[in-house]
């Protein structure tokens, strides 16, 4: 299926940082948005502290003297922080109490951090040239991969193809890597040509983002990393790792040396009116009419029964209402979202059908 993408627009959304009396990140390095209380988290490599930006632009305090310099992820209800050679950490995003400290003897300068949907955590050690492995459970741990003379630094957890993609610290040609998490094999899937990539990520398209120290940019593959990489942002400050908000279709980019954070629109791509990507026959048409007020349409197309998960958000990520949870024929389907209990403003709709996921925004007018 030919696939579409919107050009990318650097905006800011919604809030943008720095609003506040006063800017609390200190060469942010990494962010992560927590859905359940409506803000991002950002790790500060200069302080270790872990500064929390609410939708306004409001900055506090999370978590204080950690030493949680570098990546952060987001599993349940508890952010998990690389904190250099201090092991890695949990907090509670509720209280920010620790409710998990691993010491990983051989580290040296633990980096990113993901997750994969078996209760495991993988934490990158670019000067150790490690990946290591812990086990949530028990908080058992171990070396993953030895990445020998290609040190790992940015992680990401490719559920589809149960692997994790690495975006290495190379001083020449630096590539993409595979691993693979039934038998930790190593693939190279792209030489980028640029030196020390940093963070990597995928939007709702399918298509990865990485960032490279070398010409301090973000660029774009498509999915299946075939084309020559696009470029997407540039910042001489340095970005740093990479986010994307799946709800809210943004790009969230820490620039370290200017002590902020860049908010990048990401437009689902788009194919005679169909959004979102999986199997060919499934389609998501834009909704009629868009802007509304109060009631509009979402239209859908199935080419086979499938189990239809059909969800609406606010800006934040808090779910608003669920339309369709269930068995659906094949075929076209219309469904009627009525936003007159709602405030005015941006909403974000899901679809989910089989292996098919979509993405459109709505404006709700009042």
């Amino acid at each position: 299926m030919r696939k579409t993408v919107l050009p990318i627009m650097v905006a800011v959304l919604f809030f943008q940082t720095g609003i506040s009396a006063q800017n609390l990140l200190s060469a942010p390095e990494s962010v992560v948005y927590d859905s359940i209380y409506s803000r991002y988290l950002a790790s500060n490599y200069n302080t270790g502290h872990i500064v929390a930006i609410d939708l306004e632009g409001n900055q506090s305090y999370f978590v204080q003297n950690q030493y949680c310099r570098n990546g952060l992820h987001i599993e349940g209800n508890v952010v998990y922080a690389a904190c250099i050679d201090q092991g890695v950490k949990g907090f509670d995003l509720g209280t920010g109490d620790m409710v998990m400290h691993v010491n990983i003897p051989w580290m040296i300068n633990l980096n990113d951090i993901t997750s994969d949907t078996s209760g495991n955590l993988y934490i990158s050690d670019v000067y150790a040239s490690m990946i290591y492995k812990i086990h949530l459970a028990d908080q058992s741990y171990s070396i993953f991969v030895d990445c020998g003379t290609t040190p790992p630094n940015g992680l990401y957890y490719d559920r589809p193809n149960n692997r994790l993609l690495v975006a290495t610290y190379t001083p020449s040609g630096s590539p993409i890597q595979a691993v693979s998490l039934v038998d930790s094999s190593v693939t190279n899937l792209v030489n980028t040509g640029f030196q020390y990539l940093d963070g990597i990520t995928q939007d709702n398209n399918g298509d990865y983002y990485f960032t490279t120290w070398q010409t301090r940019s973000v660029y774009r593959y498509d999915s299946l990393f075939s084309n020559t990489p696009v470029w997407v942002y540039s910042n001489g400050g340095g970005p740093a790792d990479l986010f994307f908000n799946k709800v809210l279709d943004v790009l969230v980019v820490p620039v370290m040396g200017t002590n902020h954070i860049e908010y990048i629109s990401v437009p689902t791509a788009v194919d005679g009116g169909e959004t979102g990507f999986g199997p060919v026959g499934f389609k998501l048409f834009d909704p009629y009419p868009n802007p509304f007020n109060p009631t509009t349409t979402i239209s859908y197309q199935l080419p086979a029964k499938s189990q239809v998960k059909l969800e609406v958000f606010d800006v934040s990520g808090r779910l608003v209402t669920t339309l369709i949870n269930g068995w659906r024929e094949a075929g076209t389907h219309e469904v009627t979202f009525d936003g007159s209990g709602l405030a005015a403003g941006v909403y974000v709709y899901h679809l989910r059908a089989g292996e098919y996921t979509g993405v459109q925004k709505l404006i709700l007018l009042k």
